[in-house]
């Protein structure tokens, strides 16, 4: 059976949390969002199910637990 995933655009797909990516809000000003200040890098991306890249935010926490993580090893 083919499923589509489906996900609340408010919310990280990692953790559940929210990802507070202003692209994301219904208001009419978008203004610059945090993930334009930072490199997600294609690894942590690639945690993604395939059906959820380049459609759902990830959260501020995961981005950087995930260069913490690197980092030490």
């Amino acid at each position: 059976m083919n499923q589509s995933l489906s996900f609340d655009p408010a919310s990280c797909p990692l953790c559940g949390g929210p990802n507070n990516c202003r692209l994301c809000t219904t208001d009419a000003y978008k203004g610059p969002c945090w993930c334009m200040q930072v490199e997600i890098p294609g690894e942590l991306l690639a945690r993604l199910p395939e059906a959820l890249r380049n459609r759902a935010c990830l959260c501020r926490s995961c981005v950087e637990k995930f260069h913490r993580e690197t980092a030490a090893n």
